[in-house]
This record gives structure tokens, C-alpha cells and sequence, in this order.
């Protein structure tokens, strides 16, 4: 028919393509085609029924097999998952506990296995705003990196990039403004790589 099925992202997995798609049945929900009519279907119903988990920042990590996203899921809120390719779904962590929801935002993948994301959680009490996360794809491996715009203030840290044993992206605190940051996942090992206009005000 002429009605859309509203597909905003599409990324490439071993077996073709997945996709979030809009239908009566399933509402907006991870979709997989193998390349004919045929082979394509919902993956997950994350959100079941007609209710949406409206899945966002998809990821693909060829190393487990599994497409990682946004979604939400009705009774734990927008947050991080995964989805291998047979449909198996599962929540990689409830950061912000409850139905209030977590904002991802530029998902990553980096040297085959490490996921970085800024995020804007509730973490039990703390809102550091949007700072750098980082998972392994392991249910309950998700955790803040480090918080380089201290309080509730954020850092919006993106362009997150792997070379040479480090992991970079860009983030913006009060000390430095917006630079390069060097990470090796660790909060310790995560400094400024240069603070090329010095000062706040970069």
C-alpha cells in the first residue's frame, strides 16, 4: 500500500541487512532481510504487539554475531541491547533503573569489540549528563568511562576512533572546551590528548 514503513537507519550483518521498520502488527521493531521478499521479517519484537521499541544507533559486531541498539522496552526504558541474528534479544544493562530511559548517542564499534557511546543516564542517583560509556557487548558490561564535565553538566563526548592500541574522541569540558581525548578505558588512563586553544573556550 502506499503508507511507509518509516526505515531510518539500515546496516550490513553477515547474513544481509537489518533495519527498524514500522508495521500494524509489530509497531517499529528490528527487521531482517537475507536479500528476497521472502527473507525478510521482524528479527525482535522487543516491545511486544503493536507497541514500538522504536531501536536507534544500530551497531554490528562481527566478532558475537549481534546487532546492538537503543530500544525501548516498555518496562526498563530506553537503554542499550543486543540482537543476534537468529533473534535472540537481551537487555545489556538497565542503567537508569526503572521505566525512565537512557539517551544513547553515537554507538560505536572499535577494534572489533568495544563499544563507546555518550550516554545521559540516572545512575541511582547521579546524572553526569552526556559522557563517555563503554561496553564489551556482555550482558551487564556497560559503565561510565569517566566524567570530564564533572556534575550534571556534559562533556558530549563523539567521533569516537581506535589507532595503535588507544581509543580517541572528541569532548568538551570546562578545563579544555572541546578537544582530543586519549583513553585506554580506563578513567585514569583517559586525558586530554592536546589542549590545542588553550583554555575553555575551544
Amino acid at each position: 500500500g502506499s503508507d511507509s514503513s518509516d526505515i531510518y537507519e539500515i546496516i550490513a550483518v553477515t547474513e544481509g541487512v537489518v533495519f527498524p521498520a514500522n508495521s500494524a502488527a509489530a509497531g517499529t521493531e528490528l527487521w531482517i532481510s537475507r536479500g528476497t521478499e521472502a527473507t525478510t521479517a521482524v528479527l525482535a519484537d522487543i516491545n511486544p504487539g503493536s507497541d514500538s521499541s522504536g531501536p536507534t544507533e544500530l551497531v554490528f559486531q562481527p566478532s558475537s554475531g549481534k546487532v546492538f541498539f537503543s530500544a525501548y522496552e516498555g518496562t526498563n526504558g530506553a537503554e542499550l541491547w543486543s540482537c543476534d541474528l537468529a533473534g535472540n534479544a537481551a537487555l545489556i544493562k538497565d542503567l537508569t533503573p526503572g521505566s525512565d530511559s537512557s539517551s544513547i548517542r553515537n554507538l560505536t564499534l572499535l577494534n572489533g569489540s568495544v563499544l563507546m557511546m555518550s550516554v545521559d543516564a540516572d545512575l541511582g542517583g547521579s546524572e553526569p549528563g552526556y559522557e563517555p560509556f563503554v561496553s564489551t557487548g556482555v550482558v551487564g558490561n556497560l559503565s561510565l568511562l569517566t566524567d570530564l564535565n564533572p556534575g550534571s553538566g556534559s562533556s558530549n563526548p563523539a567521533n569516537f576512533t581506535f589507532f595503535n592500541g588507544a581509543y580517541y574522541f572528541t569532548a568538551d569540558n570546562d578545563a579544555f572546551g572541546t578537544e582530543i581525548f586519549k583513553t585506554d578505558l580506563t578513567s585514569a588512563g583517559t586525558t586530554v590528548l592536546q589542549d590545542i586553544v588553550s583554555g575553555g573556550s575551544s
